[in-house]
């Protein structure tokens, strides 16, 4: 899984990064130092150049979830046919499918399991029609295509992988002599 920082998560944004946000698409918001006063920058904004690195002028991505999940969209889009993007604030698993036009699958843990055999057999499926909300009802999961329901397991299971790689380093096990020892062993058998 390749992990890229983000160099727009911050607060407030360095005066370097606002023409390289604007040109990705972001909608950028300015304020006077100590200010609360945010509007956004566009062309009818009476700034200079030289206002940008005066020292008196803050700037920093609005982030409404519409603006970001159109920035996402864009930025990693390209990248991934199906992606993990993050848990909603009921703690599900939001999955974006597709390139061009994304849809995005919730995935919602069952108190028990389906019977049916299949790919993420322990989650009901929601398409999201509108960002951040659950919709009132479930994919038939027999409505499904195999290929989607393996690429959304494929997504969940970078993601679980992602997590438990992470457990791991916390721990200090990839710094360990045994670690060390299984790499060095199983260097030349392909991994």
């Amino acid at each position: 899984m390749n992990i890229q920082v983000n160099n727009f998560a911050s607060d407030t944004l360095p005066a370097h990064l606002v023409f390289e946000a604007i040109s990705k698409g972001l909608k950028v918001l300015v304020s006077e130092v100590n200010s609360n006063d945010w509007t956004p920058l566009n062309a009818e904004s009476n700034i200079t150049l030289r206002d940008f690195y005066s020292g008196f002028l803050v700037f920093k991505i609005d982030k409404s979830i519409n603006e970001y999940e159109n920035f996402h969209y864009r930025n990693k889009g390209s990248q991934f046919f199906y992606e993990y993007l993050n848990d909603d604030q009921n703690g599900n698993h939001r999955i974006r499918c597709g390139l061009e036009n994304p849809t995005v699958y919730i995935l919602v843990a069952r108190k028990s399991r389906h019977n049916d055999g299949r790919f993420l057999d322990k989650f009901d499926i929601y398409k999201e029609s509108t960002i951040g909300t659950l919709p009132d009802y479930c994919i038939n999961r027999h409505g499904l295509s195999d290929k989607l329901l393996t690429g959304l397991n494929r997504a969940y299971q970078a993601k679980q992988s992602f997590e438990h790689n992470q457990a791991l380093s916390k721990t200090g096990f990839f710094g360990s002599e045994d670690y060390k020892n299984f790499r060095s062993h199983n260097k030349n058998n392909g991994r």
